[in-house]
């Protein structure tokens, strides 16, 4: 998910609460009670993004690291056929 969408759902979440509380028609403790579960679940569930982002971005850091590696190589064969072409032709 993206920093700003992170964000939105946060926002979302607060609104949801506040509506719950404003419009609840049950007793305060089961309110209170409700919360406290719609609360834990979305701690829960941005536990979840984190540890999915977070294996995305290592996976993704590790794929790059793999491929500046082979282009460095590829660079450093380079230069040095060209220096032995170089060297050959002078």
């Amino acid at each position: 998910m993206e920093k700003a969408n992170i964000g939105n759902v946060i926002l979302g979440c607060c609104i949801g609460v506040a509506a719950g509380i404003l419009l609840a028609p049950q007793s305060g403790k089961t309110t209170r009670g409700r919360i406290t579960k719609a609360a834990s679940d979305s701690k829960d569930a941005v536990h979840g993004y984190r540890k999915t982002v977070q294996g995305t971005v290592v996976t993704v850091m590790e794929h790059g690291k793999d491929y500046i590696s082979r282009q460095r190589r590829g660079v450093t064969e380079a230069i040095k056929r060209g220096s032995e072409a170089y060297r050959r032709t002078a």
